[in-house]
């Protein structure tokens, strides 16, 4: 996803303020409006220095380490406590992948087909992604 922004920002610088790159722009922006709530849950994305999970809250990513250091620190089996904890936090990390999916499948490819009638190369996940 953080590819996906860097690379639709350069699409931006690309196309300036030309007119007939309006609805292609209108596109990517939306595209981006739509992946920016899910990458929003799953980092936290105002985060620029390491003591700035002070100032905004955890998201998924951190919420994970956190619980994998209190799991790691004992050399016993899991509470239920703890499996509660990881059933929610891996119930909510499919939700949004499966929403990353959807996006990735079914908006991503029209902004494609948009930006090669444009003569613009298109986007492309990352094996990560």
């Amino acid at each position: 996803m953080r590819t996906l922004r860097r690379n639709l920002e350069t699409l931006k610088a690309w196309a300036g303020s030309e007119a007939g790159s309006k609805p292609l722009l209108a596109a990517a922006a939306d595209f981006d409006a739509h992946m920016k709530p899910i990458e929003e849950q799953l980092i936290q994305v105002n985060m620029k220095a390491s003591e700035d999970n002070l100032r905004y809250p955890n998201r998924l990513n951190e919420q994970y380490d956190t619980f994998i250091a209190t799991i790691d620190a004992d050399d016993v089996a899991p509470t239920a406590a703890q499996q509660e904890v990881y059933a929610d936090l891996h119930r909510r990390l499919v939700e949004q992948l499966e929403k990353w999916k959807s996006l990735a499948n079914s908006e991503l490819p029209a902004l494609n087909t948009r930006m090669q009638e444009a003569g613009v190369p298109r986007l492309a996940l990352g094996e990560g992604d």
